[in-house]
């Protein structure tokens, strides 16, 4: 399977990494050559090839976008038209918004409206994108948007990652329960010194 990812700072070096282990063709768009020299210095793996970002629209039907949020727009611009694709919005809101919406998910719909927009993979730390699995045991991811095929095929990629399960929240008006998530995440994380190693995982038991 092929994707393109578009930004390689922590979150999108994890999942070019992660998805070019399990065997994906990945796509990294940079911003300029600077990333991708850095790029190129950190060892990416031999599924992970580097490009401009104008380029990888183009390259893959997946699309994952992992930029700052105040970013959003230059950088769909700069990626240019995209159609029919399905677009993963990595990114969160917690300290800064993308100009003229409310987050990113609603700025990446807007942008790409003949495109399938699924929130995933921003409710942990990049270092789990990595390595899903504590032990013996993996964790859980979550995703939310409209379009089920779409969201379908995220599972899938969750899974092919390493995780357990990839829980669905629902539809586009859930983004906001993801981006709390998150918080959540980093509170705990960072704020209460439980540090980066931490992660979610839903239990089930058979009723009494």
């Amino acid at each position: 399977m092929e994707i393109a990812i578009v930004g390689l700072g922590n979150v999108g070096g994890a999942l070019a990494r992660a998805f070019a282990r399990v065997g994906y063709k990945v796509y990294a768009g940079v911003r300029d050559e600077k990333e991708a020299d850095r790029a190129a210095m950190e060892n990416y793996h031999k599924n992970v090839s580097i490009h401009q970002m104008e380029e990888v629209g183009a390259m893959a039907s997946t699309i994952f976008f992992c930029v700052v949020p105040p970013a959003i727009s230059e950088v769909c611009r700069r990626v240019g038209n995209l159609e029919d694709k399905l677009i993963v919005d990595t990114m969160n809101c917690l300290h800064s918004h993308p100009e003229g919406y409310s987050d990113t998910f609603e700025a990446l719909s807007a942008f790409y409206p003949q495109c399938s927009v699924v929130k995933a993979f921003n409710t942990t730390g990049y270092e789990n994108i990595l390595h899903p699995s504590f032990g013996s045991m993996a964790i859980d991811t979550f995703m939310a948007g409209d379009d089920i095929h779409a969201k379908h095929l995220v599972h899938r990629m969750a899974t092919d990652l390493g995780f357990a399960e990839c829980y669905d929240f629902g539809g586009a008006n859930t983004v906001h329960l993801l981006e709390e998530l998150a918080r959540i995440w980093v509170n705990l994380a960072l704020f209460q010194g439980h540090g980066r190693n931490i992660a979610f995982k839903i239990l089930k038991r058979e009723p009494y």
